[in-house]
């Protein structure tokens, strides 16, 4: 009998093991993606509003401004349709984020991995608010810390990525320093 710890699928999470492959998809959350692009909207018909009443010649000075109404655009756009996937093959583990381009996509060998573990970030803003989320990490064969995917947002997220890539890759789960423990 086993004395391994069983972890339920979490929610929005798929899971496929199928001949020495092992894929792991989630869907980003589209309640952020709602409410960022409903603030998007109201930030960006204000951008027009404003522009539309300045002269020519000092259009320019709202420039950043117009850009940060782009971005949040964009990462409500991310939020309701992007969805992670993490492959395992024997040989290498591939993250990709799709299907609007991202700049965290990773292709690691699997020989670079020696640990994974996972922390927690709390992000805290004005009024004393704090977002919390948790990011999962490797250590390669130096030692050094590699962020794997920067936003998951509970720790039985990051637990469940966790245990299944080091149980399919067979890395005994050891402590390391700063990493989320409770």
């Amino acid at each position: 009998m086993s004395n391994a710890t069983l972890l339920p699928i979490p929610k929005r999470f798929s899971i496929f093991e199928n001949f020495g492959e092992l894929t792991i998809e989630f869907k980003w959350s589209r309640i952020v993606g709602i409410v960022v692009m409903v603030f998007a909207i109201i930030w960006n018909s204000f951008m027009v509003l404003i522009i539309s009443k300045m002269p020519p010649e000092i259009r320019y000075f709202i420039v950043l401004h117009a850009a940060v109404g782009v971005f949040m655009v964009y990462f409500a756009l991310c939020q309701l349709f992007n969805k992670t996937t993490i492959t395992c093959t024997n040989d290498a583990l591939h993250i990709k984020s799709g299907p609007l381009p991202t700049f965290n996509n990773k292709n690691i060998l699997r020989m670079d991995i020696t640990q994974l573990y996972f922390t927690e970030k709390i992000t805290r803003g004005k009024n004393s608010s704090q977002q919390i989320s948790y990011r999962l990490h490797m250590l390669d064969k130096n030692n050094r810390s590699i962020k794997l995917i920067n936003y998951l947002p509970d720790p039985e997220s990051a637990r469940f990525i966790e245990h299944k890539l080091e149980k399919f890759y067979k890395i005994e789960n050891k402590k390391v320093a700063g990493e989320y423990d409770a």
